[in-house]
């Protein structure tokens, strides 16, 4: 069975805006105010970075209800297992 997306609250992680804390602590600290979907974008990073990352967040958000979606990055996403995987219309063919 295929997790439900609560998309009410839905946050967009970027390194650059995270800066302050990192994106796990603000993953984490968001879900705990209420995000349902924490979305992984790191347009500079590589799949195998993508992945370090994404394995720290699914860490951060084991045992919440909180779905991880890995931004513009088949392979990434598919090793993660994640919830869901975002392509914008001009990021792939």
């Amino acid at each position: 069975m295929r997790k439900q997306l609560d998309l009410s609250a839905y946050l967009v992680l970027d390194p650059g805006l995270c800066a302050g804390i990192g994106m796990v602590e603000t993953a984490r600290a968001a879900v705990a105010g209420g995000v349902g979907v924490v979305q992984l974008r790191h347009k500079q990073a590589d799949t195998a970075e993508m992945v370090e990352i994404g394995r720290a967040l699914q860490a951060a958000l084991a045992g919440t209800d909180a779905a991880l979606v890995v931004n513009d990055d088949v392979a990434a996403a598919v090793a993660l297992g994640a919830d869901a995987l975002h392509i914008g219309q001009g990021d792939m063919s």
